[in-house]
């Protein structure tokens, strides 16, 4: 049986951003890595890539993404707020006996970046970024319903005038509360 080595693709796509426009592709391989003809940079060890953490509904799924060993020089790129909805895409990879290119690969997360942060070590001049991401998922969640006013409820309940008459004297929307 051949030993199939297993590895982690990260793809984000700052496509939206004309200074760079293109995707950023990472591998924790410790070689590049090829798939569709598309190189995905070895990062090694330096890239860190978190479980996905699940709480008890669906829109709560976040993983998080440390690349580390980076040029201090970085802080400029990651403040420019270009890593902040960004879409992300980690993908688990089997290679091909022997080789460099990707032979099976699955979604492991897909999402949209958060606004990252970074730890600088003075004394070596490098910096880790660490990059959290939310599942798609978190982005179909509805809004809640507990404010209204006349407009919005003439939307939903075309012909009932409750609102008309209900903020007349606050001349503001009304905020519904538990007690």
């Amino acid at each position: 049986m051949a030993n199939n080595i297993v590895c982690t693709l990260v793809t984000l796509d700052f496509t939206r951003f004309p200074s760079v426009n293109q995707k950023v592709c990472w591998t924790d391989h410790v070689h590049d890595v090829i798939v569709n003809g598309i190189t995905y940079r070895a990062a090694g060890s330096l890239l860190k890539i978190s479980k996905v953490n699940t709480q008890n509904v669906l829109n709560n799924k976040t993983v998080t993404l440390t690349l580390s060993g980076l040029d201090e020089n970085t802080t400029k790129i990651v403040n420019s707020n270009q890593f902040r909805n960004a879409p992300i895409l980690i993908e688990k990879a089997i290679l091909q006996e022997n080789t460099n290119v990707v032979a099976k690969k699955g979604v492991y997360f897909r999402g949209m970046t958060s606004t990252p942060d970074t730890t600088v070590d003075y004394k070596t001049g490098l910096i880790a970024i660490n990059i959290s991401a939310r599942s798609i998922f978190d982005l179909i969640a509805k809004p809640s319903y507990s404010r209204s006013n006349n407009s919005t409820h003439q939307f939903a309940f075309n012909g009932d005038m409750f609102f008309e008459y209900a903020n007349r004297d606050m001349g503001e929307d009304i905020m519904w509360r538990k007690r």
